[in-house]
């Protein structure tokens, strides 16, 4: 299936797990690539759409260096949040895989005034 950009109002709220972890290649053990050449880290965030709605999931981050995240923040992506529908083997319904292709910035506050 086809990948799509989602909003690019969408934030990322990382928990108290902040931690960055590089992808491994089951093959050969090393740091994961992508197509383009670039390293693949993975993260654990809640994805916070434009319309209030949450949910939660590993995200992959594509990024050219490594980056530390600061626990129980909320940080917008420059660059692509993209998603990835498929269908994992023996299941019913349709998953989706999430991908940012280039950096994760703090998101500024909201003002309330």
């Amino acid at each position: 299936m086809a990948s799509f950009a989602l909003h690019p109002e969408t934030k990322l709220f990382i928990g108290a797990d902040a931690t960055v972890t590089p992808v491994t290649d089951f093959a050969t053990k090393l740091p994961q690539l992508d197509k383009s050449g670039l390293p693949v880290f993975k993260i654990n965030a809640d994805i916070i759409f434009p319309d209030g709605s949450v949910t939660h999931s590993t995200i992959k981050v594509i990024t050219k260096d490594a980056f530390v995240l600061a626990p129980r923040t909320e940080y917008a992506v420059k660059g692509v949040l993209a998603a990835t529908p498929y269908l994992p083997d023996g299941a019913n319904r349709i998953a989706t895989s999430f991908k940012v292709y280039g950096e994760l910035a703090p998101a500024k506050p909201f003002r309330t005034e």
